[in-house]
């Protein structure tokens, strides 16, 4: 939903760690619908954006995760009011998930982290990492990238466990 960052001097929204799976950030379209919403500044790219501030902004949240989550929220532009009126939430379709899919996506960001580590220290990345064709693409980046990214993992993860 938010192509670009608000602070970051045009950077990539889909670029930063903090906001490239953030789940604010993240909607399941109908291809016709996401045709709307990719272009930048459109009336259905603010009117998601203001429903996704709606839904989430003000979730509560566990101290642990706060400072990534206020950081995250912080890149992304403000998209101001829509011209119409935002559904209440009763009328929002969610997709509910199962503690099994968390402890997946967990074990698989703690991969990822341990790869990220290993090439951040010049070391080979040791097996498959979600897939072959991420794995090589992880092995392609810079140590300084992947030492921040290892970082930002490693935050992420800390807060997730303290839960």
């Amino acid at each position: 939903m938010w192509r670009e960052l608000d602070s970051a001097g045009g950077i990539l929204a889909s670029r930063d760690p903090l906001t490239n799976s953030f789940i604010p950030n993240l909607v399941w379209l109908p291809v016709q619908v996401s045709k709307l919403t990719d272009r930048e500044g459109s009336f259905a790219q603010r009117f998601l954006q203001a429903l996704a501030i709606k839904i989430y902004r003000s979730l509560p949240l566990d101290p642990p995760l706060l400072p990534l989550v206020e950081r995250a929220w912080r890149l992304l532009p403000d998209p101001g009011r829509p011209e119409i009126a935002l559904p209440g939430l009763a009328e929002v379709s969610f997709f509910n998930h199962d503690p099994q899919f968390v402890r997946r996506r967990v074990r698989s960001i703690q991969k990822v982290a341990a790869a990220l580590q290993a090439q951040g220290k010049g070391r080979e990345i040791e097996g498959k990492v979600i897939s072959s064709r991420y794995t090589s693409g992880l092995a392609q980046l810079d140590g300084t990238i992947a030492r921040r990214l290892h970082g930002e993992l490693s935050a992420y993860l800390e807060a997730v466990a303290a839960e």
